[in-house]
């Protein structure tokens, strides 16, 4: 495997970059020529079967970079974390007047990943060597992308201190030393997560076709024959997980998924409601957590917001995961008609569910789809 040095440590690779490069500080001329020399090269090395993988570090930039002077401190570091290198990780740059933090070399300041406009730019720069044509890119470093803040703080599972900064302390480790050791404090921290799911969505082209090919090709090479199945009870919908849409588009996804799963290769299982196109309810509710393990991490929430240890925000985050990821999404009852006090339709009228029916039963119930001449 052969590495090639591609860009200066100010420049960062997008289309906008290309279409005003002295807004980025860069010489047009020179910029094209590099990118290029790098077409003809992924192009040649597609010819002969060679994948092409950038090393694109999303955690930090360069000391060079325009980015790096856009972060916020005072006189005092904002907290007491130690540099994986040497030193505090905070560095002060006496010509704006504020620090930059770095995990790792000081002239690597970290990106803050907890900005959405940071983000969309870091999406715009994976997507624009994507469509090159590069095969892959290594993510090194991408544990480091979310830092503790006192909010984050737990007793029970993460120990720090909050400072006036916001920035939390880490626990002191080496008592005759100003800076701490701050693995916690930096590394696999809660966030990373999400930032990674938000990558995917918004960079990473889909890999379901691929998976299944796999599956399906490998099956019939062996000889075997697939169980076909989407939906189950632990499962939330498929109409949900793959449209994030208006109605219109869910009923189009919906047969979409109908058609593709009834042409794979093995034997069709189909679970209560999918014939339907349900959805997820995509409400919150107490009485849609009835699941043993969605009922203890709804607890786990609340009882760390009651001991100081959350926030307002983590609660609303903890909602959300219940409203897309929860078990109870497709166990509710399954709508046969538009009858409110039935259930619709899957009960009597003297009868509770376990579960509340879907809020939007009447429009997907079976007897509703029944009278549509395009149902699903």
């Amino acid at each position: 495997m052969a590495s090639i040095p591609l860009m200066e440590p100010r420049r960062s690779w997008s289309k906008e970059a290309l279409r005003r490069p002295s807004a980025w500080g860069l010489k047009g001329r020179f910029l094209r020529s590099q990118l290029e020399d790098f077409d003809n090269l992924l192009k040649q090395a597609h010819r002969r079967g060679v994948r092409v993988i950038l090393d694109i570090p999303l955690n930090h930039t360069s000391i060079k970079h325009q980015w790096s002077r856009n972060e916020s401190g005072n006189q005092r570091p904002p907290s007491n974390w130690a540099s994986v290198f040497e030193g505090c990780m905070w560095e002060w740059m006496p010509e704006i007047a504020k620090y930059y933090l770095h995990v790792f070399g000081k002239a690597q300041p970290d990106l803050n990943w907890g900005s959405p406009d940071v983000r969309k730019e870091l999406w715009k720069v994976l997507r624009f060597w994507l469509d090159k044509g590069i095969n892959d890119f290594p993510q090194d470093a991408i544990n480091c992308t979310s830092k503790v803040c006192n909010g984050d703080l737990c007793p029970d599972k993460r120990l720090g201190q909050p400072t006036a900064s916001g920035w939390s302390d880490a626990p002191i480790s080496w008592p005759s030393w100003l800076e701490q050791k701050a693995n916690e404090m930096f590394a696999n921290v809660p966030h990373v997560h999400e930032y990674l799911a938000e990558m995917h969505q918004q960079v990473l082209p889909p890999t379901l076709k691929a998976a299944v090919s796999k599956w399906q090709t490998s099956m019939a090479d062996a000889g075997g024959w697939d169980t076909i199945w989407m939906e189950n009870h632990y499962q939330t919908r498929g109409a949900s997980r793959f449209c994030k849409q208006a109605e219109k588009s869910r009923l189009d996804v919906a047969k979409l998924l109908a058609m593709w799963f009834c042409t794979l290769r093995g034997t069709v299982i189909l679970f209560q409601g999918q014939e339907l196109g349900m959805k997820n309810p995509e409400e919150f509710s107490e009485d849609m957590i009835k699941d043993s393990e969605t009922r203890l991490f709804w607890n786990a929430t609340h009882d760390r917001l009651k001991r100081g240890g959350g926030s307002a925000q983590k609660l609303e985050s903890a909602k959300n995961a219940i409203i897309s990821k929860g078990r109870d999404t497709s166990r509710i009852p399954i709508p046969w008609n538009i009858n409110r006090e039935t259930s619709g339709g899957f009960t009597t009228s003297k009868a509770e569910p376990w579960l509340p029916t879907h809020p939007r039963f009447a429009s997907l119930c079976a007897r509703t789809q029944r009278k549509d001449p395009k149902p699903v």
